[in-house]
């Protein structure tokens, strides 16, 4: 037989960049219907084939967000909900037309000092704002 591998549980997938720009390497991108950040090395220039790690399973940790916004700390009977903005490529804490729900703050996760935020992507179907 050669070689083989298996691989499980494997949450990497083929998007073909359509922004109109270039994404760098851990970028968080929503395309074909997936969001996840690029673990292409070079990035995925426009019009070009990369690859983005989808992986709900995860806490993500980031300052890709609308500076503006409060990403006030979940309570137990409102979580916050991440949401992406596919035209700036930011993270938002509101949803508004075009908008995709990505994920939710974990405990610790609101707004920081540095404009951090921490959150755990859905694992569900995305739900993109008409």
């Amino acid at each position: 037989m050669g070689f083989h591998e298996n691989q499980l549980n494997v949450y990497q997938v083929r998007i073909t960049n359509t922004s109109g720009a270039a994404y760098t390497q851990g970028q968080l991108v929503y395309e074909q219907g997936y969001f996840g950040n690029v673990v292409s090395p070079d990035g995925i220039a426009n019009g070009a084939v990369g690859v983005i790690d989808i992986n709900p399973n995860r806490t993500i940790e980031t300052d890709q967000i609308e500076t503006a916004d409060t990403f006030a700390e979940s309570t137990d009977s409102t979580p916050a909900i991440v949401w992406f903005n596919p035209t700036s490529g930011e993270l938002e804490d509101a949803t508004a037309v075009g908008n995709v729900r990505v994920g939710k703050l974990v405990e610790g996760g609101a707004k920081d000092a540095n404009n951090v935020i921490r959150f755990k992507p859905l694992a569900d179907e995305i739900l993109t704002v008409d």
